[in-house]
């Protein structure tokens, strides 16, 4: 594994992990984790995928000021800083394709890249539980996201309503992790509300509405896992966690 930054003098700079397979592999799978996270959170899954799927290269990133002060950038920040990342790379080695896995928060940028860049080669996108947002100026930081007993608003634009512009041949596929409410470290079914004594993630329309919203001709697997939680790097058992993932991802890709 080898760590770039775009900008070498500068600490904040978005950067990328790259792990790559001995021989002519040419493809990438790019890891981009959610608000709070980053290439450095994300190493536990890079380094497992790397070694549990043969036939692929892995990035992991962390876009500007991810590091620093944990701070999640606007979204037009998230989409040149992952087209930077991926003309890097390519600069590296010779890529055939590319596939995106976001997990949470990072679906924005997941999002953004398919319907605005169309010629990079993106073959399939997967999201791993993925967080919607209200579509404001993309240049401003983002804003707010349904959890608990917030009913989701079907009416309001958010990031998965850009999903209807995709124009160009890629997959989307989404898993739901139905695994919501966590209480004294055990997770029970989102009922739709917070259990009192637990804190509800996200809400399952939310993340729901990134399948939906993507036209038929790109759509690819939906799944609802009830076995997964959404901090599946942090709760829950770890080793049993990627295991799923990664087998998900393998379905996919």
């Amino acid at each position: 594994m080898k760590t770039f930054f775009l900008d070498t003098s500068n600490k904040s700079s978005a950067a990328f992990d790259l792990y790559l397979k001995r021989g002519r592999c040419e493809k990438l799978m790019v890891l981009i984790d959610g608000d709070g996270g980053n290439r450095l959170k994300l190493r536990p899954l890079a380094k497992f995928l790397f070694n549990e799927i043969q036939d692929s290269n892995i990035a992991a990133i962390s876009f500007e000021q991810m590091e620093t002060d944990m701070r999640f950038p606007a979204p037009k920040t998230q989409l040149l800083n992952l087209v930077e990342i991926i003309s890097k790379i390519r600069e590296i080695i010779k890529i055939k394709e590319i596939n995106l896995v976001a997990t949470s928060g990072g679906a924005i940028s997941a999002v953004l890249v398919v319907v605005n860049k169309e010629d990079l080669g993106i073959k399939n996108v997967v999201l791993l539980d993925p967080t919607d947002y209200l579509l404001r100026d993309l240049t401003l930081p983002l804003g707010q996201t349904w959890d608990g007993n917030q009913k989701y608003p079907v009416d309001k634009k958010t990031f998965s309503s850009l999903l209807k512009g995709v124009r160009h041949d890629v997959k989307v596929h989404v898993i739901n992790f139905t695994l919501r409410n966590c209480i004294d470290g055990k997770y029970g079914i989102d009922r739709g509300f917070d259990y009192p004594e637990g804190h509800s993630r996200l809400n399952n329309d939310m993340v729901r509405s990134f399948y939906i919203r993507t036209p038929d001709i790109n759509k690819g697997i939906y799944i609802e896992d009830n076995k997964l939680p959404q901090a599946f790097l942090r709760d829950g058992k770890i080793k049993s966690n990627l295991n799923i993932i990664k087998k998900y991802i393998m379905d996919f890709i």
